[in-house]
């Protein structure tokens, strides 16, 4: 999911005249074609690899734990999980986008596009994992492996 909110279009336009979509990725590049290159990086790591990276994390560590595997890397998987959680912003992207398509609708002919709903949807399903994420539960249980 997090792969198709980047790459579909979030929205289309038409601005005088001239049709137009937008996507993450093509924005990143924009980004990284001007020399924006930390702010390019900050975008493809904050919506791209932070996100997928953390859903491998947890179900890495969950699957572990619940079987009471201690797995390769469990210690260094359960501190870097803690750390992910907060750069997963996807919400960031939501409210930016808000913000942007407030302003564009009084100059141009505006379509919501599939790249939209996927990123609500991830930041619907990340949203509910993360509340569900206990990282003193993890660490108590991955205590108590033998």
């Amino acid at each position: 999911m997090v792969t198709l909110a980047n790459t579909y279009p979030l929205l289309s336009f038409t601005f005088l005249g001239i049709p137009s979509s937008a996507n993450i990725l093509r924005g990143t590049v924009l980004l990284l074609e001007n020399g924006y290159y930390l702010v390019g990086f900050s975008v493809v790591l904050a919506s791209f690899i932070a996100p997928i990276l953390l859903f491998s994390l947890i179900c890495y560590t969950s699957l572990s734990l619940s079987k009471g595997w201690k797995a390769p890397l469990l210690a260094t998987a359960l501190h870097f999980q803690d750390d992910l959680i907060h750069w997963s912003m996807i919400e960031v992207y939501i409210v930016s986008f808000l913000v942007a398509l407030v302003k564009l609708v009084e100059y141009a002919d505006i379509d919501l596009g599939y790249g939209l709903w996927c990123i609500c949807i991830t930041l619907l399903l990340s949203t509910r994992l993360i509340q569900r994420i206990e990282p003193a539960e993890y660490w108590e249980r991955y205590v108590h492996i033998r």
